[in-house]
């Protein structure tokens, strides 16, 4: 398969996000949450899905 530089330089940005968040994805999950939640930048919230009333 051609080499994709797009796709090289992505593996590169995730194995150094990994690497800087301490080598796990529960780690890098848990720092990109609390940067979310440091930022003052509005997020989109999924809607609740529709529940029918209960009879």
């Amino acid at each position: 398969m051609p080499a994709n530089p797009i796709l090289e330089e992505l593996h590169s940005i995730r194995e150094r996000l990994l690497a800087d968040a301490g080598g796990t994805l529960d780690a890098l999950v848990d720092r990109l949450q609390a940067e979310e939640r440091r930022s003052e930048r509005r997020r989109y919230e999924t809607p609740k899905p529709y529940e029918a009333p209960q009879r």
